[in-house]
């Protein structure tokens, strides 16, 4: 048994710094009905230890984005994140956000 902290430290952080990298990322939930890859990836939202992957994901992109100490005040930045959370069940996709929209920060 892994809880929320573990997953996201050993799964989803190393992929979100790839990410802040200005790598293209992808993180995959791949088993069987009732194994807790909707758990892992989305987790409930109280407390906040049972968050998982993608919530934590998006806090830590504003965190990281927003901290001070990193910013680059001689180069600014823009920052371009597009997240999309999709199902596949029995052959057919299933959308789990909004279609994309441009958020400029």
């Amino acid at each position: 048994y892994a809880n929320q902290d573990t997953v996201f430290d050993d799964l989803g952080k190393p992929v979100l710094l790839s990410a802040l990298e200005g790598r293209n990322v992808c993180l995959f939930a791949y088993g069987q009905t009732g194994a807790g890859k909707s758990f892992s990836m989305l987790g409930k939202n109280e407390p906040p230890s049972l968050r998982g992957i993608i919530p934590r994901t998006c806090n830590e992109i504003f965190k990281i984005r927003n901290d001070p100490e990193l910013a680059d005040k001689e180069n600014e930045v823009l920052h371009e994140i597009v997240i999309e959370v999709m199902e596949i069940y029995c052959a057919v996709s299933y959308t789990h956000l909004e279609p994309t929209r441009l958020l400029s920060i």
